[in-house]
C-alpha cells in the first residue's frame, strides 16, 4: 500500500465526517428553529396577556383609589352630620339640625376655632347633602339660602306665616 492512498483516504474519511457533522448540525437547526419559533410564539402571546392583565389590575387599581377617596368623603359626611341633633323649633313643629354641643348655648370648639350655635335646614341636609346654615329673617323668621325654603320660628308669628319673596331679601 502506497502512503499517499492511505494519507487520501483518511483525508476523505475526514471529509465525509465533516460533512456528516454539518448534514447533522443542518437537521439539527431545522428541527431547533421550529420549536424556537414556537417557543417566541408562545412568549409573545404571553407578554400580550400579561400587558392586558397590566391594564386590568391599572383600572382596578385606580378604580379602587376612587372608591377609597369616595368612602373618605362619606365618612367625613357622615362624621359631620353626627354633630348635629334633629330637633323642633317654632310652634308650627319646624324641623331642622342643630349644632350638637356640650351645654344649651355654650360655643363649639372645631378644629381649634370656634363655631356659634347655628340651625342647619333639614331637607338640604338630609336630601341634597349639603350643609346650609339658616339665617335669620324679619322677626320671627328663618330662611334656607339652598332650597330657598322660609320658617316660622317665632310664637308670635305661629298663625302668620308668609312665603318670602326675592324682594324680601336682603
Amino acid at each position: 500500500m502506497d502512503i499517499s492512498a492511505i494519507s487520501a483516504a483518511y483525508s476523505s474519511l475526514k471529509i465525509a465526517k465533516e460533512l456528516l457533522n454539518a448534514t447533522v448540525g443542518v437537521r439539527d437547526f431545522n428541527i431547533t428553529s421550529s420549536r424556537v419559533a414556537a417557543i417566541n410564539d408562545q412568549l409573545l402571546k404571553t407578554q400580550d396577556g400579561l400587558f392586558e392583565a397590566s391594564e386590568r389590575m391599572a383600572k382596578l387599581q385606580q378604580d379602587l383609589f376612587d372608591a377609597n377617596a369616595e368612602l373618605a368623603e362619606l365618612k367625613k359626611k357622615a362624621d359631620d352630620h353626627e354633630r348635629y341633633a334633629l330637633v323642633t323649633i317654632g310652634q308650627r313643629g319646624v324641623m331642622v339640625y342643630r349644632l350638637k354641643d356640650r351645654k344649651q348655648g355654650e360655643q363649639v370648639v372645631v378644629e381649634g376655632d370656634v363655631e356659634p350655635p347655628h340651625y342647619l335646614c333639614q331637607a338640604c341636609l338630609d336630601v341634597r347633602g349639603h350643609r346650609v346654615v339658616l339665617q335669620p329673617y324679619g322677626t320671627g323668621f328663618l330662611i334656607c339660602n339652598g332650597c330657598k325654603a322660609s320658617f316660622c320660628v317665632s310664637e308670635s308669628n305661629a298663625n302668620s306665616y308668609r312665603a318670602i319673596t326675592e324682594d324680601d331679601r336682603y
